[in-house]
């Protein structure tokens, strides 16, 4: 989970960010752990809507990962 970064340089640490805070402060809830799901969503719409913009089919596993 990224939740905070620590920049150190010549052994000090110069800033602390909490990324889970301030997204929480701004959006009202926990930091995203993925993009995934809402990757996955803006592809069935485009599938229900225009299946050829994405070679007809939702990609599989390789697409997020890699593989």
């Amino acid at each position: 989970m990224l939740s905070g970064l620590r920049l150190q340089r010549q052994g000090q640490v110069n800033e602390v960010v909490d990324y889970q805070k301030a997204w929480q402060e701004e959006y009202g809830q926990d930091l995203p752990q993925t993009a995934k799901p809402e990757v996955e969503r803006y592809l069935g719409v485009l599938l229900q809507i225009a299946p050829d913009s994405i070679g007809g089919a939702v990609p599989d596993a390789r697409f997020y990962y890699g593989f």
